[in-house]
């Protein structure tokens, strides 16, 4: 075989290499939208919560006025501070440690996948982490495989509803994990601000770029507790049916965020946002020629809403 027809061959792998890099991780959440889409149709449970959060206002207003008469009018209305002090009297205590915090938000967390009524993941983007994608050096390969991230690597404000316990555990993060467990050691810092009628959380995990979290399964560390992340058998899967040779794959995980805003009174989670950059690295691919030092950088922002 001539070298041009070798390196058609090559192009080709590593079109394919690119591809799975996005598919892998996209396959992990649209497998299971698929497997739940029959049983419960996204698409109404969109127009059934837009629609009733829309209307919830103004009814909401009209009712509290009607009983703000009805209680100016009776002697019944001395009975309402004594409701109030209640109200106030259930809040949670404000965490003063890393460790509260951290220990609030695995709480919250675990609420979320046994209790939440519904899940909404409203945001949702794919991009090449501070633009690595180094394959083998080679100038028309990297090229190849920049044209392939902008064409899958793409932000989306679809918004997709999850309501059966088994769809919240298996889609909330971290995926298929029904309860975490968070320690200290995760995370380099964790921080709560005082936001009215709720907390807001920012944690920050402790792994770095020079010192990643590698190759972590849903349940384990920091990142298969607190995020969703990339299986690395899903990577070697991807590929198994193609005469391409994947040696030295590493999934390094690093500086994780998570921004979570819970509930005062509840300690439910309202909001939460996640950032997970890592590298996908390869020592070779290997096809009819070997393609040595594969570096390509994802980073995904995932933004969710809960209801209870």
């Amino acid at each position: 075989m001539n070298k041009k027809k070798i390196f058609t061959f090559i192009f080709i792998g590593v079109l394919l290499l690119t591809l799975v890099v996005f598919v892998s991780y996209k396959n992990i959440r649209d497998n299971n939208s698929h497997q739940q889409t029959s049983t419960s149709p996204s698409s109404g449970n969109i127009t059934t919560q837009s629609a009733a959060s829309g209307t919830t206002v103004a009814p909401a207003t009209t009712q509290n006025a009607n009983t703000t008469i009805a209680q100016t009018q009776s002697p019944a209305a001395t009975t309402l501070p004594a409701a109030t002090t209640v109200e106030s009297a259930t809040e949670i205590k404000k965490p003063e440690s890393k460790k509260e915090i951290i220990e609030l938000y695995a709480s919250a967390v675990n609420q979320v996948k046994s209790s939440a009524k519904s899940v909404a993941n409203v945001y949702n983007n794919n991009e090449n982490y501070e633009g690595i994608k180094n394959i083998g050096n080679n100038a028309v390969l990297e090229g190849l495989a920049k044209t392939l991230f902008g064409m899958f690597m793409v932000e989306s404000n679809e918004r997709t509803d999850y309501t059966s316990r088994e769809d919240i555990i298996a889609h909330f993060p971290p995926l298929a994990v029904s309860t975490v467990s968070l320690t200290e050691a995760m995370f380099e810092s964790a921080t709560i601000s005082d936001k009215g009628d709720s907390f807001e959380i920012f944690l920050k995990t402790s792994s770095t770029r020079e010192n990643p979290e590698l190759n972590p399964t849903q349940g384990s560390g920091a990142f298969g507790n607190a995020f969703s992340v990339l299986d690395l058998s899903v990577v070697t899967n991807s590929v198994k049916n193609f005469p391409v040779t994947l040696d030295g794959i590493a999934l390094k995980y690093f500086e994780g965020t998570i921004k979570c805003v819970i509930d005062k009174t509840s300690g439910n989670i309202k909001t939460l946002e996640q950032y997970a950059p890592m590298i996908i690295h390869m020592d070779s691919v290997k096809m009819l020629a070997k393609i040595e030092g594969i570096d390509i950088g994802l980073a995904i922002t995932d933004r969710w809403e809960v209801q209870f």
